[in-house]
């Protein structure tokens, strides 16, 4: 084979692994697509028909969020050198009311997601 029909074939296989890596995210994100409308759907019945049960899972998955936002914020001053505990003491107050605030906001773009 020349050289130049090498270089034929080595494009026709860079374009056909370039028209299968677009063909792949987009039923990736078809299907992503998809599960949002299902959980959307999933959301919206237990809301209507389990009310019980949904309060209880979306308070306990708020808890969750705020436990993974105060260990990530932790962990970011430690990495800074701050001693947590001391702006931990400092900003007790302050603290619960930002949890408050939290807790709005999450339920907020909870709310206008479903």
């Amino acid at each position: 084979m020349t050289q130049n029909m090498l270089n034929t074939i080595d494009l026709e296989m860079q374009k056909a692994q370039e028209a299968y890596a677009k063909k792949i995210a987009r039923l990736k994100k078809r299907a992503a697509d998809e599960e949002k409308r299902v959980i959307t759907k999933l959301v919206e019945v237990l809301k209507t028909e389990h009310e019980d049960i949904y309060e209880e899972v979306r308070a306990d998955a708020v808890r969750q969020l705020e436990q993974e936002r105060a260990e990530r914020s932790k962990v970011a001053k430690e990495a800074r050198g701050h001693d947590v505990a001391d702006d931990l003491s400092a900003t007790d107050s302050e603290g619960d009311e930002a949890a408050d605030d939290a807790a709005e906001s999450e339920t907020f773009a909870f709310q206008r997601s479903a």
